[in-house]
């Protein structure tokens, strides 16, 4: 699926911007601050209907404004054609698919998919864990229908479990039947983690070799679950909770768990996050971001991509590289304050917000 066309309305400093894009790779290119990724945050929005640059929707509405839309058309380059609109209130927000409302946000994932990489991922290995998990999570959500649903189960639980802990006089048997619970959807998406890094175990050096010649099969990710993913899971989970029951009482707030799981990448041998320079973080982190496009198996639904401003860290041959790489995915979009090659669909931003189109395949 990629997107055809896509109309901005009142959204960040574009009054009304309509443009259309082809499949293939296309660059967009202007001065900082003249708006090229916010073209490429309401691609991605709609993914989501979440930002990569904020958690607030009403920053997306142009200054002065009471609302603000994005409309895009999708097409698998078939003959059918999706409408997809966001419309931004200051009550919140609307979305609907072919005029017709979507009842729950979950559903966007089954009509578009779209990567992203920008400046702060760079940060990926020396951040919280919280920002791994998220990455598991994000992308676990859109190669499997079943894992969003066990992540929600298990996080209903673990508010309900919260909760039970900050009375003063907690019900001890109620806290046990729910960590029973939460111990049967963590096993599930424990064994989807797990499956997950294994595939990008497989995966990973292929594609670093791409990015960086000498990187061939220099690249692990493990994973750090809290109890083993093994056939006697729910028993060691189920102890692990136990032996962490006294101190969850005494902080008010459960101490273990899948939302206390990382992971750790090696470069050659070690950990990056300790030993890898800032260009090697780089480059590595791209390659996981990327590297979900060869894990959805259905070639048809394979993600948009879309990377923000990440020209601009490389140097020239790592720039070839990634352009090589990227040319023939379904559908790229890399924001750039210049750009020279030929091997790209190139959109020009000026400062006064209109769209020049050059190098058009």
């Amino acid at each position: 699926m990629i997107v055809k066309t896509i109309t901005l309305h009142k959204f960040r400093n574009y009054d009304d911007l309509t443009l259309e894009f082809p499949s293939g790779l296309n660059i967009i290119v202007g001065p900082n601050g003249a708006g090229k990724t916010n073209i490429v945050e309401a691609i991605q929005y709609l993914s989501l209907a979440r930002s990569f640059r904020t958690s607030n929707d009403q920053e997306l509405i142009k200054e002065g404004e009471d609302g603000a839309s994005i409309k895009a058309i999708l097409s698998d380059d078939g003959p059918f054609k999706k409408t997809l609109q966001i419309d931004f209130v200051t009550s919140g927000k609307k979305i609907s698919l072919n005029g017709t409302p979507l009842k729950k946000i979950s559903e966007l994932k089954d009509v578009v998919n779209v990567l992203v990489f920008e400046p702060k991922d760079v940060l990926f290995f020396n951040d919280s864990p919280r920002i791994r998990r998220r990455y598991l999570d994000t992308s676990l959500s859109k190669l499997t229908s079943n894992y969003l649903d066990y992540f929600s189960r298990y996080e209903k639980l673990l508010d309900e479990r919260n909760r039970l802990l900050k009375f003063t006089h907690p019900d001890l048997l109620a806290i046990e039947v729910i960590t029973k619970q939460m111990v049967t959807f963590a096993k599930q998406i424990s064994l989807y983690r797990k499956n997950f890094i294994d595939s990008l175990n497989e995966t990973l050096p292929s594609l670093m070799a791409n990015l960086e010649v000498k990187a061939k099969g220099e690249l692990k990710i493990e994973y750090l679950p809290f109890v083993e993913v093994s056939k006697d899971y729910e028993q060691k989970a189920i102890e692990a909770y136990k032996k962490s029951l006294d101190n969850d009482l005494r902080y008010r707030t459960t101490g273990v768990g899948i939302q206390r799981e990382d992971i750790v990448t090696y470069f050659r041998g070690k950990p990056i996050d300790r030993f890898g320079s800032q260009g090697q973080k780089r480059l590595v982190a791209l390659a996981l971001k990327l590297a979900p496009y060869y894990l959805t198996e259905n070639k048809e639904k394979r993600p948009i991509v879309v990377l923000d401003d990440v020209l601009s860290e490389l140097d020239g041959d790592h720039q070839q590289r990634l352009i090589t790489l990227l040319k023939n995915w379904t559908q790229v979009f890399i924001t750039a304050t210049t750009f020279n090659g030929r091997d790209a669909n190139v959109y020009e931003v000026t400062p006064t917000q209109k769209i020049v189109r050059r190098n058009f395949l």
